[in-house]
């Protein structure tokens, strides 16, 4: 990466200036260079820091190629914030369907603006990157130097081509408090496109007050199209094969990407984003095919506007915290690359197990060995008011039903293994760690339908009522098939359940943690009635949430 000090030329500005501009320059004339990034650690083998990769070394910039059509068809994004930066992506693509994006193997320079205000009259950051075919052209600019707490604007251009405008958030500074009293997040999941249209996605983008988007996993799905909608509708269908390689996880991305309602909730807030398994292959661990692996997280680095190098080896650390000033740490959470396979044989069509001797364990890991030791250290070390889990998969526990066992004649508990319930031990080893954290919070994805449970300090089959640690507020699907049917009855700790598309908001503020729950009426209608569902709260120094819905 250049110092920052090497002129690249008079780049043209969509705000009709002219001016030299280094890579990333202040206007005011401060370098901006790498100045950290979130908390990050390294794989389960080397830990290490993480930085975004030097895109262009060179004192100039390329020449602008010619391109056919808008090169910025799949929209903008911001993410992975911190007190003074974010990162700002793009994917310079102007024909979606081609492999090659319509755009060759030819790098491009784009440039970036950062303004305090959506007309850009105040413009405080500007910079160019060069989108190279190795990386799919997708652009990821790191812009420090920014203010804490504060709220920007900003905007790419090639040329004479300017892209949608981006709202973006910086995250208060170390022990500081949010100025609006608050930090309001969506939390969402499960975005299978041939399930439904993106209602929720369309809802997300008219909340104004949104400092941040969490998203829990399962952005593409990898599967065939299996799903149709109302009246024999094809529209949502992939129109490319299961992906197999970076070709192929590169169309999917394309396809979804161009999703108007998605790319507007993109540029409402910005995304902090984990992966769950449709990023890769159905339900799969640590033993899935290596290359395989390699072309699903690089097409997921490519598309994602996060703070990370790009995979290598087919590995990619993306555990990391988000940090709030003195609020609230939240720490999101791999629960694919390093996990065991599942310990119980047997599977039925949803994926639920009897339970198995081999399942406890203690050996037996979700985390892998280096997330599990960073994810209780930096338990044991937050000081901030509240401390939330950023988890893709159920974590509190959820028996499904009993079979008999052929041997012993007796009811035998069933389960889905592809959760926590697959590592019993490990689960408890987490589940005393955030015993010990004043005011701890679980939020989960993956399941296709809105939860909220009590975590209670038990392992028991089935499960017992206990001592809470704390809520899990569960989100449901944006568009995946639901999960509809009610456990509820083997459940105590399942305090509420709806099996519904849509999306939540979370709100946090010294005194509680509340999770509303907002549905819409009609998946396969994108203009779909937004149902608000309840919100379920828990207070500062409780363990269990309760409805506060205002009717």
């Amino acid at each position: 990466m250049d110092s920052g000090d090497n002129t690249i030329g008079a780049t043209p500005m969509p705000s009709g200036r002219t001016q030299a501009t280094t890579r990333r320059t202040f206007l005011g004339g401060t370098a901006l260079v790498g100045v950290g990034a979130l908390s990050a650690c390294g794989s389960d083998d080397s830990p290490t820091g993480t930085a975004i990769p030097p895109t262009e070394t060179s004192t100039s910039l390329p020449p602008v190629p010619k391109l056919n059509g808008d090169p910025f068809a799949l929209g903008v994004a911001s993410g992975d914030p911190n007190d003074t930066s974010v990162i700002l992506w793009t994917r310079v693509i102007t024909n979606p369907s081609k492999a090659d994006g319509g755009i060759g193997s030819v790098p491009v320079p784009v440039s970036w603006e950062v303004a305090t205000d959506a007309k850009f009259d105040s413009v405080v950051a500007s910079g160019a990157e060069v989108a190279t075919a190795d990386f799919a052209h997708s652009v990821h600019a790191t812009v420090d130097g920014l203010k804490p707490d504060g709220t920007y604007w900003y905007r790419f251009s090639i040329g004479a081509a300017v892209s949608p405008v981006g709202r973006t958030r910086t995250m208060p500074a170390d022990d500081s408090q949010p100025s609006s009293g608050q930090f309001r997040f969506a939390m969402a999941t499960c975005q299978d496109f041939q399930g439904g249209r993106y209602g929720a996605w369309g809802d997300a983008a008219k909340l104004d007050d949104l400092d941040a988007i969490v998203f829990l996993g399962d952005y593409i799905y990898e599967l065939p199209n299996i799903l149709t909608g109302p009246n024999g509708d094809t529209s949502r269908h992939y129109t490319s094969e299961v992906p197999t390689d970076l070709p192929g996880f590169r169309a999917r991305y394309a396809q979804v990407k161009g999703d108007k309602q998605l790319q507007a909730a993109h540029e409402t807030a910005p995304f902090f984003a984990t992966w769950d398994d449709h990023e890769v292959q159905n339900n799969y661990t640590k033993d899935v095919d290596p290359e395989l692996r390699q072309a699903g997280y690089q097409a997921w680095w490519e598309h994602m506007p996060v703070r990370l190098p790009p995979p290598q080896n087919g590995e990619l650390v993306v555990y990391r915290t988000l940090d709030v000033g003195g609020l609230i740490q939240l720490f999101i959470l791999d629960t694919r690359q390093y996990t065991d396979p599942g310990a119980c044989p047997g599977d039925n069509p949803v994926g639920t197990v009897p339970d198995c001797e081999a399942r406890s364990d203690k050996d037996r890991t979700l985390l892998g060995d280096t997330q599990k030791a960073w994810l209780l250290e930096g338990l044991e070390q937050s000081t901030t008011t509240w401390t939330a889990l950023a988890n893709p998969v159920l974590f509190a526990g959820l028996v499904t039903g009993t079979v008999e066992d052929p041997a012993t004649k007796a009811q035998v508990p069933t389960f889905f293994q592809d959760t926590w319930d697959g590592f019993p031990a490990e689960r408890a080893t987490i589940r005393s760690a955030l015993a010990k954290v004043d005011n701890p919070v679980v939020l989960t994805g993956d399941y296709h339908a809105g939860f909220v449970f009590d975590v209670n300090d038990t392992d028991a089959i089935p499960p017992a009522e206990g001592p809470a640690v704390c809520p899990e507020f569960l989100v449901t699907a944006i568009s995946s098939f639901l999960f509809s049917e009610d456990y509820t009855k083997f459940n105590p700790q399942v305090r509420y359940f709806e099996a519904k598309h849509g999306y939540a908001v979370c709100t946090v503020t010294q005194e509680d943690f509340s999770c509303e729950f907002r549905y819409v009426d009609d998946v396969w209608d994108a203009d779909s009635p937004i149902t608000v569902g309840p919100t379920w709260a828990v207070a500062k120094g409780e363990h269990t949430a309760t409805e506060v819905t205002q009717g």
